[in-house]
């Protein structure tokens, strides 16, 4: 659907007016000032004409219209800043519609207003995203909108006063605004000796109510002989209830080519309650119908050239070349020559001995189907292949490819060291030749590496194709990764079933590392701790760069060592050098236990060559300190009265170098004294019975550290009394340190 517009591209419309005439019991609208900017003479020889576009249009109601006004000079060329007054007519009473915007939006009311032409070029937009509907501008133009709500015209009035000729300085343009609007048919294609059905529908713009009774006129301009509606052609119809009016062409006969039918929308004459309009041709429009008739065709490709048992492929593409029709009962038959072997097709074919059929039914217009034949060359020579596509009305259609076959022989040799030293690159050589006369495809290489040798290098070549006589050479730089005897085998395959494949066996050699570690098993605090390492080659080969290191342990400290070791942070390294098969070296370290904990220092040597596997040994030595336990009891008050108190004071203090655990203190009182109290450290227990006082064991004494007792007695007889003391510990080993303090008593 598409309104005639001053933005329209129509083939051709005709308006006639759409007045009061005829009408003549229609009153008369009352007259309205109409407001009239002033106008002041002006005398200038530039503008001589003005020009208003369009002159004539149709525009459903409710819709916009944009007239543009254009003033030139004798020479015809547009002038810009020109003032251009715009007057929408109300003469008669019969005009509709208002201004809406105007150009600089100098609006003065709705039938008056000004504007000037621009010196610039632009685009007037409806907001929309039809660009069919933008309206230009350019030079020396201007322009003003305007709009109707009702049918009927609007008189519009361009007027610039600048231009001194009277019959020159006003343009005049009419717009029809009818509630009607219309969807015509579009160009359609056919295949021939078939019919088809235009359809065309009249419906109001301001609800899309159907219009019916509007005549429509379809005539058949050009194009093959037939006819509408199987009366001629030219036939007249009436829009129906619906709003649609249709007819039928028809070939006389079933021909290729493009028929061109004239349609014509006439208005008929009618009127309301205050207008009457005549009959009139809204619009004529040209409706194309193509007739076409199927065609088919058909493309075989293969490779020109293939080697003999290579697989490959025959490539079919069947194409309805018709733009608008389908081609119905496509069959495709594709006859294999002698020297092809088949192997699969896709999609599937039917297969009868080497016949090969596909059955494609219709195709659509425009499409294509394609069609893949696996084969193989079976001997050489060269063969052509021909596959043939038939369909409905005899079409039919032939394509050929041609191939030539070869043959192809390969072989490999590969080459390599017969022993070789772990520490060694083993260097591999692989080469492998083309011996026929035909190219051999998708050639591939492949070194598979034994266990234990392992190589950076690659060994999986993708070749491609290896031409006749062909020669290619692959280099691998491998190591193994442990002694013995590797077979290395490299093999090559290519299309149509060729191989070969060569092996090279190589015996590789490493040193061998023994050690062993010595060192005594028990040490005191502060002694020397000796440790005698030796490193033997018990391999077959010699151990180059031979390293041993040995990390002071936790409890150890560095004294010296010999044969040229060097600390490392904690570390002592020896450098060995060479050592041959058979041969060994001693090594030794001297340390100091210089820990204050008993324990085990475990202590690990290690020794490394050029390809030798690391070794280690260890030696464990029991380290203990030696605790030295001092008493000493003293009485504070000695001497004393009978009936005194006496408080003896007794210092444990450990000057040793170890801690010792499990103290025990037991004080035994002479006849003379009696207990009173006892205290001892940390709050430690106590227990007495009779005359001996014991304390529980006090659970640890660290090196340096001293504890202290008091127990209290009374003296109950004079004389010169003994208080004995006793220290037993863990240290002391059921031994104890025993102490006696004299105290008077007078």
């Amino acid at each position: 659907m598409r309104w005639l517009t001053n933005a329209s591209a129509m083939a051709t419309l005709a308006v006639v007016g759409l007045g009061a005439a005829g009408c003549m019991n229609c009153p008369k609208p009352e007259a309205r000032p109409v407001a009239q900017a002033p106008i002041v003479e002006r005398r200038v020889t530039g503008p001589v004409s003005i020009e208003l576009s369009p002159e004539t249009d149709v525009n459903p109601v409710k819709t916009q219209h944009v007239f543009v006004a254009t003033v030139r000079d004798a020479s015809g060329n547009p002038i810009s800043g020109v003032e251009v007054e715009w007057i929408l007519s109300r003469s008669g009473g019969t005009s509709v519609g208002d201004i809406v915007d105007v150009d600089g939006g100098h609006k003065i009311d709705n039938t008056y207003a000004k504007s000037t032409t621009g010196s610039s070029t632009y685009t007037i937009t409806r907001g929309n995203d039809n660009a069919a509907d933008d309206v230009q501008v350019g030079p020396g133009q201007t322009w003003c909108v305007i709009t109707a709500t009702e049918e009927g015209q609007s008189k519009m009035v361009a007027y610039a006063p600048a231009i001194q000729n009277w019959d020159r300085h006003k343009a005049f343009a009419v717009k029809n605004w009818m509630d009607l609007s219309w969807e015509a048919p579009v160009d359609a294609t056919n295949r021939v000796g078939t019919s088809h059905t235009f359809a065309f529908k009249v419906f109001k713009f301001s609800d899309t109510a159907p219009v019916p009774g509007v005549d429509i006129t379809w005539t058949l301009v050009s194009g093959p002989e037939g006819s509408l509606n199987g009366s001629g052609r030219t036939v007249a119809t009436k829009s129906d209830a619906s709003g649609w009016a249709k007819v039928e062409l028809t070939q006389a006969s079933p021909v290729a080519g493009t028929n061109e039918i004239q349609i014509s929308v006439v208005r008929p004459a009618g009127k309301d309650e205050c207008r009457c309009w005549p009959e009139a041709v809204l619009g004529t429009w040209t409706v194309r119908k193509n007739w076409v008739a199927p065609s088919i065709a058909i493309m075989k490709s293969a490779p020109a050239h293939e080697t003999v048992g290579h697989s490959f492929a025959y490539d079919i593409v069947v194409t309805n070349t018709s733009p608008d029709l389908d081609v119905r009962d496509v069959v495709v038959t594709d006859p294999l020559p002698g020297g092809v072997a088949y192997e699969s097709s896709n999609p599937m074919a039917e297969v009868s001995g080497n016949n090969l059929t596909w059955r494609l039914g219709t195709m659509a217009a425009g499409t294509s189907r394609s069609l893949q034949v696996m084969v193989h060359g079976t001997q050489s020579g060269t063969v052509e292949n021909c596959a043939v596509v038939n369909a409905e009305g005899g079409l039919t259609a032939r394509a050929c490819a041609t191939t030539t076959f070869s043959m192809a022989s390969l072989t490999l040799k590969k080459s390599g060291p017969a022993t070789a030293s772990l520490c060694d690159p083993i260097t591999y050589t692989i080469t492998v030749t083309n011996t026929g006369d035909g190219d051999a495809q998708n050639v591939r290489v492949v070194d598979a590496m034994p266990a234990g040798v392992t190589t950076s290098d690659q060994t999986d070549w993708m070749v491609g194709t290896l031409g006749a006589r062909e020669m290619r050479t692959f280099t691998i730089i491998a190591r193994a990764n442990q002694a013995g005897t590797f077979e290395n085998c490299a093999t090559v395959t290519a299309d149509g079933g060729l191989t070969a494949r060569d092996c090279v066996t190589t015996t590789v050699t490493k040193c061998v590392l023994a050690i062993t570690k010595t060192a005594p098993e028990v040490r005191k605090f502060g002694r020397p701790i000796p440790y005698v390492i030796t490193v033997s080659n018990v391999g077959s080969t010699d151990a180059r760069n031979v390293v041993v290191e040995d990390t002071i342990a936790t409890g150890a400290a560095f004294q010296d060592c010999t044969d040229g070791g060097m600390m490392s942070g904690s570390t002592v390294v020896w450098n060995l050098g060479t050592i041959g098969p058979g041969q060994s070296r001693t090594v030794t370290l001297n340390c100091v236990a210089s820990g204050s904990t008993d324990g085990v220092i475990h202590n690990t040597a290690t020794a490394r060559g050029d390809c030798c596997d690391v070794v280690s040994a260890s030696a464990d030595t029991h380290v203990s300190g030696v605790a030295a336990i001092l008493l000493e009891t003293v009485d504070v008050d000695d001497p004393i009265e009978v009936g005194a108190n006496e408080t003896y004071v007794i210092d444990v203090t450990n000057q040793g170098n170890a801690v010792d655990r499990n103290i025990v203190i037991r004080c035994t009182l002479p006849p003379e004294e009696d207990f009173v109290s006892a205290q001892g450290p940390d709050g430690t227990q106590y227990q007495v019975s009779g005359k001996t006082v014991t304390f529980n064991a006090y659970a640890s004494l660290a090196q340096g550290a001293r504890i202290q007792y008091r127990v209290v007695v009374k003296g109950n007889k004079a004389g010169v009394v003994l208080f004995a003391t006793k220290l037993t510990s863990d240290m002391l080993m059921g031994e104890s340190v025993d102490e006696t303090e004299a105290t008077t008593i007078y």
